[in-house]
Protein backbone atom coordinates (compact mmCIF):
# COMPACT_ATOMS: atom_id res chain seq x y z
CA UNK A 1 0.00 0.00 0.00
CA UNK A 2 1.13 3.52 -0.83
CA UNK A 3 -0.14 6.62 1.00
CA UNK A 4 0.06 10.01 -0.76
CA UNK A 5 -0.90 13.15 1.20
CA UNK A 6 -1.87 16.35 -0.63
CA UNK A 7 -1.67 19.15 1.94
CA UNK A 8 -3.26 21.82 -0.25
CA UNK A 9 -6.48 19.86 -0.77
CA UNK A 10 -6.29 17.96 2.56
CA UNK A 11 -6.70 14.66 0.74
CA UNK A 12 -5.03 11.30 1.25
CA UNK A 13 -4.84 8.74 -1.57
CA UNK A 14 -4.56 5.07 -0.61
CA UNK A 15 -3.31 2.67 -3.30
CA UNK A 16 -3.31 -1.08 -2.69
CA UNK A 17 -1.33 -3.71 -4.62
CA UNK A 18 0.61 -1.13 -6.65
CA UNK A 19 3.69 -3.40 -6.62
CA UNK A 20 4.16 -7.07 -7.29
CA UNK A 21 5.07 -8.53 -3.86
CA UNK A 22 7.40 -11.07 -5.45
CA UNK A 23 9.23 -8.99 -8.07
CA UNK A 24 8.62 -5.40 -6.95
CA UNK A 25 7.37 -4.51 -10.44
CA UNK A 26 4.96 -1.58 -10.62
CA UNK A 27 1.29 -2.51 -10.98
CA UNK A 28 -1.83 -0.35 -11.48
CA UNK A 29 -3.29 -1.30 -8.09
CA UNK A 30 -6.55 0.00 -6.68
CA UNK A 31 -6.80 3.57 -5.39
CA UNK A 32 -9.20 5.64 -3.34
CA UNK A 33 -8.92 9.27 -2.30
CA UNK A 34 -10.51 10.59 0.91
CA UNK A 35 -10.69 14.02 2.45
CA UNK A 36 -9.26 14.34 5.96
CA UNK A 37 -10.30 16.97 8.52
CA UNK A 38 -7.04 18.09 10.22
CA UNK A 39 -8.98 19.49 13.21
CA UNK A 40 -10.00 15.98 14.16
CA UNK A 41 -6.53 14.46 14.10
CA UNK A 42 -4.64 17.58 15.21
CA UNK A 43 -7.07 19.67 17.29
CA UNK A 44 -4.25 21.70 18.87
CA UNK A 45 -2.71 22.69 15.49
CA UNK A 46 0.69 21.24 16.32
CA UNK A 47 1.29 20.44 12.66
CA UNK A 48 2.20 16.88 13.63
CA UNK A 49 0.30 13.62 13.62
CA UNK A 50 1.11 10.03 14.49
CA UNK A 51 0.34 7.44 11.90
CA UNK A 52 1.03 3.75 11.41
CA UNK A 53 -0.56 0.32 11.76
CA UNK A 54 -2.34 -1.08 14.83
CA UNK A 55 -3.92 -4.40 15.52
CA UNK A 56 -5.87 -6.15 18.27
CA UNK A 57 -6.72 -9.84 18.63
CA UNK A 58 -7.78 -10.18 22.24
CA UNK A 59 -6.82 -13.49 23.78
CA UNK A 60 -5.98 -14.93 20.38
CA UNK A 61 -3.05 -13.59 18.42
CA UNK A 62 -0.75 -14.32 15.53
CA UNK A 63 2.52 -12.89 14.25
CA UNK A 64 2.20 -9.94 11.84
CA UNK A 65 4.91 -8.18 9.86
CA UNK A 66 4.72 -4.73 8.33
CA UNK A 67 7.63 -3.51 6.19
CA UNK A 68 8.02 0.19 5.38
CA UNK A 69 9.75 0.93 2.08
CA UNK A 70 10.03 4.58 2.98
CA UNK A 71 9.05 6.83 5.84
CA UNK A 72 8.17 10.46 4.94
CA UNK A 73 10.87 12.91 5.94
CA UNK A 74 13.44 10.29 6.89
CA UNK A 75 15.03 9.77 3.47
CA UNK A 76 13.61 11.30 0.29
CA UNK A 77 15.03 9.45 -2.71
CA UNK A 78 14.15 7.86 -6.01
CA UNK A 79 15.54 5.05 -8.17
CA UNK A 80 15.28 4.59 -11.94
CA UNK A 81 16.85 2.43 -14.63
CA UNK A 82 17.89 3.16 -18.22
CA UNK A 83 19.47 1.18 -21.04
CA UNK A 84 21.68 2.42 -23.87
CA UNK A 85 22.71 0.75 -27.11
CA UNK A 86 26.36 1.84 -27.36
CA UNK A 87 26.72 0.42 -30.86
CA UNK A 88 23.75 2.26 -32.33
CA UNK A 89 24.21 5.26 -29.98
CA UNK A 90 20.56 5.36 -28.95
CA UNK A 91 18.41 4.49 -25.94
CA UNK A 92 16.94 1.01 -25.58
CA UNK A 93 13.17 1.00 -25.22
CA UNK A 94 10.04 -0.23 -26.94
CA UNK A 95 10.72 2.10 -29.88
CA UNK A 96 14.41 1.22 -30.40
CA UNK A 97 15.30 -2.40 -31.04
CA UNK A 98 18.63 -4.06 -30.31
CA UNK A 99 20.69 -6.17 -32.71
CA UNK A 100 22.63 -9.27 -31.68
CA UNK A 101 26.23 -8.42 -30.69
CA UNK A 102 25.37 -4.77 -30.00
CA UNK A 103 27.24 -3.36 -27.02
CA UNK A 104 24.74 -2.43 -24.30
CA UNK A 105 24.87 -0.52 -21.03
CA UNK A 106 22.40 -0.87 -18.17
CA UNK A 107 22.34 1.96 -15.63
CA UNK A 108 20.57 2.05 -12.28
CA UNK A 109 20.31 5.62 -11.02
CA UNK A 110 19.94 6.41 -7.31
CA UNK A 111 19.18 10.01 -6.32
CA UNK A 112 19.12 11.43 -2.77
CA UNK A 113 16.66 14.32 -2.64
CA UNK A 114 16.85 15.16 1.07
CA UNK A 115 15.71 13.96 4.47
CA UNK A 116 16.59 13.92 8.13
CA UNK A 117 19.39 11.41 7.67
CA UNK A 118 21.74 10.08 5.02
CA UNK A 119 20.75 7.17 2.83
CA UNK A 120 23.24 4.55 3.95
CA UNK A 121 23.87 0.80 3.93
CA UNK A 122 22.26 0.50 0.50
CA UNK A 123 22.19 -2.94 -1.06
CA UNK A 124 21.03 -3.41 -4.62
CA UNK A 125 19.36 -6.66 -5.57
CA UNK A 126 19.68 -6.46 -9.31
CA UNK A 127 17.57 -8.53 -11.62
CA UNK A 128 19.26 -7.92 -14.95
CA UNK A 129 17.70 -8.02 -18.43
CA UNK A 130 18.09 -11.41 -20.13
CA UNK A 131 19.88 -12.19 -23.40
CA UNK A 132 22.90 -10.07 -22.49
CA UNK A 133 26.39 -11.37 -21.70
CA UNK A 134 27.62 -8.94 -19.06
CA UNK A 135 31.30 -8.00 -19.06
CA UNK A 136 31.84 -5.13 -16.60
CA UNK A 137 30.06 -3.66 -13.59
CA UNK A 138 30.82 -0.63 -11.44
CA UNK A 139 29.34 1.98 -9.11
CA UNK A 140 30.00 5.67 -9.63
CA UNK A 141 29.14 8.43 -7.16
CA UNK A 142 28.54 12.14 -7.45
CA UNK A 143 31.37 12.98 -5.06
CA UNK A 144 33.14 9.78 -4.06
CA UNK A 145 35.58 7.37 -5.75
CA UNK A 146 34.06 4.73 -8.04
CA UNK A 147 33.76 1.10 -6.97
CA UNK A 148 34.26 -1.95 -9.16
CA UNK A 149 31.83 -4.86 -9.05
CA UNK A 150 32.69 -8.43 -10.04
CA UNK A 151 30.59 -9.20 -13.12
CA UNK A 152 31.53 -12.88 -12.84
CA UNK A 153 29.28 -13.03 -9.77
CA UNK A 154 26.20 -12.60 -11.96
CA UNK A 155 24.14 -15.78 -11.72
CA UNK A 156 20.78 -16.36 -13.37
CA UNK A 157 20.70 -12.68 -14.33
CA UNK A 158 21.03 -11.65 -10.68
CA UNK A 159 23.70 -9.63 -8.91
CA UNK A 160 23.95 -8.13 -5.43
CA UNK A 161 25.56 -4.69 -5.43
CA UNK A 162 26.48 -3.19 -2.06
CA UNK A 163 27.08 0.55 -2.04
CA UNK A 164 29.84 1.32 0.43
CA UNK A 165 29.23 5.06 0.33
CA UNK A 166 26.25 6.89 1.80
CA UNK A 167 24.16 9.29 -0.25
CA UNK A 168 23.59 12.71 1.28
CA UNK A 169 23.53 16.40 0.40
CA UNK A 170 27.18 16.44 -0.72
CA UNK A 171 27.17 13.04 -2.40
CA UNK A 172 23.65 12.97 -3.73
CA UNK A 173 23.76 10.44 -6.57
CA UNK A 174 25.07 7.02 -7.45
CA UNK A 175 24.85 4.92 -10.61
CA UNK A 176 25.29 1.18 -10.87
CA UNK A 177 26.43 0.51 -14.45
CA UNK A 178 26.83 -2.78 -16.28
CA UNK A 179 28.04 -3.26 -19.85
CA UNK A 180 27.73 -6.32 -22.02
CA UNK A 181 26.96 -7.70 -25.44
CA UNK A 182 23.56 -8.71 -26.77
CA UNK A 183 23.34 -12.48 -27.30
CA UNK A 184 22.94 -14.14 -30.69
CA UNK A 185 19.32 -15.00 -31.53
CA UNK A 186 17.81 -16.80 -34.51
CA UNK A 187 14.63 -14.73 -34.60
CA UNK A 188 13.26 -11.52 -33.19
CA UNK A 189 12.95 -11.95 -29.44
CA UNK A 190 11.14 -9.85 -26.84
CA UNK A 191 13.28 -9.30 -23.76
CA UNK A 192 10.94 -8.60 -20.83
CA UNK A 193 11.29 -5.76 -18.36
CA UNK A 194 12.93 -6.52 -15.02
CA UNK A 195 12.61 -4.94 -11.60
CA UNK A 196 15.57 -4.43 -9.27
CA UNK A 197 15.34 -3.40 -5.61
CA UNK A 198 17.61 -1.14 -3.57
CA UNK A 199 17.09 -1.71 0.14
CA UNK A 200 18.30 -0.04 3.33
CA UNK A 201 17.00 0.51 6.85
CA UNK A 202 15.50 3.87 5.86
CA UNK A 203 14.31 3.53 2.27
CA UNK A 204 13.47 0.82 -0.28
CA UNK A 205 13.40 1.75 -3.97
CA UNK A 206 12.73 -0.15 -7.16
CA UNK A 207 13.96 0.44 -10.71
CA UNK A 208 12.49 -1.12 -13.88
CA UNK A 209 14.46 -1.75 -17.05
CA UNK A 210 12.46 -1.44 -20.28
CA UNK A 211 11.16 -4.30 -22.35
CA UNK A 212 12.83 -4.33 -25.76
CA UNK A 213 13.11 -6.24 -29.02
CA UNK A 214 16.30 -8.20 -29.75
CA UNK A 215 16.80 -8.92 -33.45
CA UNK A 216 19.24 -11.32 -35.17
CA UNK A 217 22.52 -9.84 -36.31
CA UNK A 218 22.69 -9.06 -40.02
CA UNK A 219 25.98 -8.56 -41.86
CA UNK A 220 25.50 -6.30 -44.88
CA UNK A 221 28.23 -5.61 -47.42
CA UNK A 222 27.48 -3.24 -50.32
CA UNK A 223 29.59 -3.08 -53.47
CA UNK A 224 29.29 -1.21 -56.77
CA UNK A 225 29.68 -3.29 -59.93
CA UNK A 226 29.59 -0.43 -62.46
CA UNK A 227 32.54 1.88 -63.10
CA UNK A 228 33.79 3.62 -59.98
CA UNK A 229 34.75 6.43 -60.36
CA UNK A 230 32.47 7.27 -63.29
CA UNK A 231 33.26 9.72 -66.11
CA UNK A 232 30.48 11.01 -68.38
CA UNK A 233 30.09 13.29 -71.35
CA UNK A 234 27.78 16.29 -71.00
CA UNK A 235 24.02 15.59 -71.12
CA UNK A 236 24.47 11.84 -70.68
CA UNK A 237 22.23 9.56 -68.64
CA UNK A 238 23.83 6.72 -66.68
CA UNK A 239 23.03 3.75 -64.44
CA UNK A 240 24.94 2.78 -61.30
CA UNK A 241 24.72 -0.93 -60.49
CA UNK A 242 25.79 -2.91 -57.45
CA UNK A 243 25.04 -5.75 -55.08
CA UNK A 244 24.30 -6.18 -51.40
CA UNK A 245 25.69 -9.32 -49.79
CA UNK A 246 23.67 -10.43 -46.75
CA UNK A 247 24.74 -12.85 -44.04
CA UNK A 248 22.49 -13.51 -41.06
CA UNK A 249 21.59 -16.14 -38.51
CA UNK A 250 17.93 -15.20 -38.80
CA UNK A 251 15.58 -17.90 -40.03
CA UNK A 252 13.73 -15.26 -42.06
CA UNK A 253 16.00 -12.77 -43.90
CA UNK A 254 15.27 -9.12 -43.09
CA UNK A 255 14.05 -6.50 -45.53
CA UNK A 256 16.96 -4.56 -47.05
CA UNK A 257 16.77 -1.01 -48.42
CA UNK A 258 19.45 1.00 -50.23
CA UNK A 259 19.64 4.74 -49.57
CA UNK A 260 21.34 6.83 -52.30
CA UNK A 261 22.45 10.42 -51.70
CA UNK A 262 23.58 12.56 -54.65
CA UNK A 263 25.43 15.79 -53.93
CA UNK A 264 23.88 15.92 -50.46
CA UNK A 265 20.32 15.29 -51.67
CA UNK A 266 18.55 12.06 -50.73
CA UNK A 267 17.18 10.15 -53.71
CA UNK A 268 14.33 7.63 -53.70
CA UNK A 269 15.29 4.50 -51.75
CA UNK A 270 15.89 1.26 -53.67
CA UNK A 271 14.86 -2.30 -52.82
CA UNK A 272 17.41 -4.78 -54.21
CA UNK A 273 16.40 -7.93 -56.06
CA UNK A 274 16.24 -11.28 -54.26
CA UNK A 275 19.86 -11.95 -55.25
CA UNK A 276 20.94 -8.60 -53.78
CA UNK A 277 21.60 -6.83 -57.08
CA UNK A 278 20.34 -3.31 -57.69
CA UNK A 279 20.49 -0.55 -60.30
CA UNK A 280 20.17 3.19 -59.85
CA UNK A 281 19.33 5.21 -62.99
CA UNK A 282 20.61 8.79 -63.01
CA UNK A 283 19.33 11.27 -65.57
CA UNK A 284 21.65 13.89 -67.05
CA UNK A 285 19.45 16.54 -65.44
CA UNK A 286 20.26 15.05 -62.02
CA UNK A 287 23.99 15.64 -62.52
CA UNK A 288 25.90 18.87 -62.43
CA UNK A 289 28.84 19.68 -64.65
CA UNK A 290 32.13 18.82 -63.03
CA UNK A 291 32.33 16.53 -59.99
CA UNK A 292 29.30 14.82 -58.45
CA UNK A 293 29.36 12.65 -55.33
CA UNK A 294 27.03 9.67 -54.96
CA UNK A 295 26.95 7.71 -51.69
CA UNK A 296 25.17 4.41 -51.18
CA UNK A 297 24.40 2.62 -47.91
CA UNK A 298 22.14 -0.37 -47.22
CA UNK A 299 20.04 -0.83 -44.09
CA UNK A 300 18.00 -3.76 -42.80
CA UNK A 301 14.71 -3.44 -40.96
CA UNK A 302 16.51 -5.02 -38.00
CA UNK A 303 18.54 -1.84 -37.61
CA UNK A 304 21.78 -3.08 -39.22
CA UNK A 305 23.74 -0.84 -41.58
CA UNK A 306 26.19 -1.72 -44.34
CA UNK A 307 29.42 -0.04 -45.30
CA UNK A 308 29.06 3.24 -47.18
CA UNK A 309 30.26 3.28 -50.80
CA UNK A 310 31.14 6.58 -52.49
CA UNK A 311 30.98 6.91 -56.28
CA UNK A 312 32.58 10.07 -57.75
CA UNK A 313 30.84 10.98 -61.02
CA UNK A 314 32.61 13.46 -63.26
CA UNK A 315 30.61 15.17 -65.99
CA UNK A 316 32.82 16.83 -68.59
CA UNK A 317 32.17 20.58 -68.49
CA UNK A 318 32.16 23.11 -71.28
CA UNK A 319 32.87 26.77 -71.92
CA UNK A 320 30.01 28.75 -73.37
CA UNK A 321 28.02 31.95 -73.25
CA UNK A 322 25.24 31.49 -70.73
CA UNK A 323 23.49 34.76 -71.62
CA UNK A 324 23.90 37.10 -74.61
CA UNK A 325 21.50 39.85 -75.63
CA UNK A 326 20.41 39.50 -79.27
CA UNK A 327 20.22 43.28 -79.69
CA UNK A 328 21.49 46.14 -77.54
CA UNK A 329 21.63 49.89 -77.87
CA UNK A 330 23.71 52.83 -76.75
CA UNK A 331 21.94 55.72 -75.11
CA UNK A 332 20.56 58.53 -77.29
CA UNK A 333 23.10 61.34 -77.48
CA UNK A 334 22.76 65.02 -78.50
CA UNK A 335 25.47 66.16 -80.86
CA UNK A 336 27.33 69.24 -79.63
CA UNK A 337 30.13 69.51 -82.12
CA UNK A 338 32.47 68.15 -79.43
CA UNK A 339 33.91 64.69 -78.94
CA UNK A 340 31.88 62.65 -76.47
CA UNK A 341 31.49 59.15 -75.01
CA UNK A 342 28.04 57.55 -75.15
CA UNK A 343 27.10 55.03 -72.47
CA UNK A 344 25.33 51.74 -72.92
CA UNK A 345 21.56 51.33 -72.69
CA UNK A 346 19.88 49.01 -70.18
CA UNK A 347 19.40 46.03 -72.51
CA UNK A 348 23.00 44.75 -72.59
CA UNK A 349 23.47 41.17 -71.30
CA UNK A 350 26.59 39.05 -71.48
CA UNK A 351 27.61 36.18 -69.18
CA UNK A 352 30.01 33.25 -69.52
CA UNK A 353 29.56 29.76 -68.05
CA UNK A 354 32.66 27.62 -67.47
CA UNK A 355 31.85 24.18 -66.03
CA UNK A 356 35.25 22.66 -66.77
CA UNK A 357 36.32 23.06 -63.17
CA UNK A 358 38.08 25.48 -60.87
CA UNK A 359 41.34 26.90 -62.22
CA UNK A 360 40.40 26.80 -65.92
CA UNK A 361 41.01 30.02 -67.85
CA UNK A 362 39.31 31.77 -70.75
CA UNK A 363 39.56 35.01 -72.73
CA UNK A 364 36.81 37.14 -74.25
CA UNK A 365 37.41 38.89 -77.59
CA UNK A 366 35.21 41.54 -79.15
CA UNK A 367 35.06 42.98 -82.69
CA UNK A 368 32.64 45.35 -84.38
CA UNK A 369 31.74 46.43 -87.88
CA UNK A 370 31.61 50.20 -88.55
CA UNK A 371 28.47 51.97 -87.37
CA UNK A 372 26.40 52.94 -90.40
CA UNK A 373 23.20 55.01 -90.62
CA UNK A 374 20.10 54.02 -92.60
CA UNK A 375 21.22 56.22 -95.47
CA UNK A 376 24.64 54.60 -95.61
CA UNK A 377 26.50 57.34 -93.75
CA UNK A 378 29.33 56.03 -91.56
CA UNK A 379 29.52 57.28 -87.99
CA UNK A 380 32.43 59.53 -87.16
CA UNK A 381 33.63 57.41 -84.25
CA UNK A 382 33.17 53.87 -83.05
CA UNK A 383 33.07 51.53 -80.06
CA UNK A 384 35.87 51.40 -77.57
CA UNK A 385 36.67 49.30 -74.52
CA UNK A 386 37.47 51.17 -71.30
CA UNK A 387 38.92 49.73 -68.10
CA UNK A 388 41.05 50.95 -65.20
CA UNK A 389 44.15 50.88 -67.37
CA UNK A 390 42.84 53.00 -70.24
CA UNK A 391 40.86 52.57 -73.45
CA UNK A 392 41.27 50.77 -76.78
CA UNK A 393 39.32 51.24 -79.99
CA UNK A 394 37.28 48.26 -81.17
CA UNK A 395 37.16 47.52 -84.88
CA UNK A 396 36.77 44.49 -87.13
CA UNK A 397 39.90 42.86 -85.70
CA UNK A 398 39.15 40.67 -82.58
CA UNK A 399 40.47 42.39 -79.48
CA UNK A 400 40.88 40.54 -76.17
CA UNK A 401 39.19 42.50 -73.37
CA UNK A 402 38.53 40.05 -70.49
CA UNK A 403 40.75 37.30 -69.05
CA UNK A 404 39.25 35.15 -66.30
CA UNK A 405 40.21 32.17 -64.12
CA UNK A 406 37.18 30.07 -63.13
CA UNK A 407 36.26 29.27 -59.54
CA UNK A 408 33.35 26.81 -59.27
CA UNK A 409 32.61 28.13 -55.79
CA UNK A 410 31.74 31.50 -57.33
CA UNK A 411 28.24 31.26 -58.83
CA UNK A 412 28.95 27.72 -60.12
CA UNK A 413 31.46 28.99 -62.68
CA UNK A 414 29.17 31.68 -64.16
CA UNK A 415 30.83 35.06 -64.75
CA UNK A 416 28.59 38.07 -65.46
CA UNK A 417 30.65 40.19 -67.82
CA UNK A 418 28.25 43.11 -67.94
CA UNK A 419 27.68 42.90 -64.19
CA UNK A 420 31.37 43.57 -63.63
CA UNK A 421 31.36 46.76 -65.73
CA UNK A 422 30.52 50.13 -64.24
CA UNK A 423 28.56 52.69 -66.25
CA UNK A 424 31.82 54.39 -67.28
CA UNK A 425 33.70 51.20 -68.14
CA UNK A 426 33.33 48.29 -70.52
CA UNK A 427 32.16 48.71 -74.08
CA UNK A 428 31.25 52.35 -74.80
CA UNK A 429 30.69 54.40 -77.96
CA UNK A 430 33.14 57.20 -78.87
CA UNK A 431 31.50 59.89 -81.07
CA UNK A 432 33.65 62.51 -82.81
CA UNK A 433 32.67 66.20 -82.84
CA UNK A 434 32.04 66.05 -86.60
CA UNK A 435 29.42 63.29 -86.42
CA UNK A 436 26.02 63.90 -88.03
CA UNK A 437 22.64 62.94 -86.62
CA UNK A 438 21.13 59.55 -87.48
CA UNK A 439 20.29 56.05 -86.30
CA UNK A 440 23.47 53.99 -86.59
CA UNK A 441 23.83 50.21 -86.33
CA UNK A 442 26.76 47.83 -86.11
CA UNK A 443 27.33 44.13 -85.63
CA UNK A 444 29.29 43.33 -82.49
CA UNK A 445 30.80 39.85 -82.27
CA UNK A 446 31.86 38.23 -78.97
CA UNK A 447 34.33 35.37 -79.18
CA UNK A 448 35.13 33.06 -76.26
CA UNK A 449 38.48 31.32 -76.24
CA UNK A 450 40.11 28.64 -74.09
CA UNK A 451 43.40 29.65 -72.54
CA UNK A 452 45.90 26.96 -71.48
CA UNK A 453 46.11 26.72 -67.69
Amino acid sequence: MTLSWEAATKQMMYTFNDKNPQTGAVQPGVSRTVTIDPTKIDPNNTGKIRWGFTGATGSRYENNLVVFESVPGLVEANTTATMTDLTQKQPVDSSHSVVSHDKLQVDYHLAYNGGRQSWSSIEGHLKLPANISYETAKITYANQPAETLDASQISQQKLTAALHQSLNQTNDAATVSLTGEADEVAKSTTVPATTSTFVSNAYVGTADTPSFQLNPNVDLNLSVTSDNPLALKPETDTVVTGKVHLNTSATAPPQVTIHPVLNGTRLTAITPATDGTFSLPLAASDLQAGTNTLTLVATADTGDTSNTVTVPITVAGDLKFSDVASTSHFQTATLTGQDQVVKRGDDWRLAVSDTRGTGRQWVLDVQATPFVADNGTALAGGPMYVDAYGSVAIDEVPTPIVWHTTDDRDHDGVYDVMGNWSADQGLLLAVDGGAVSGNYTSTITWTLGDVPS
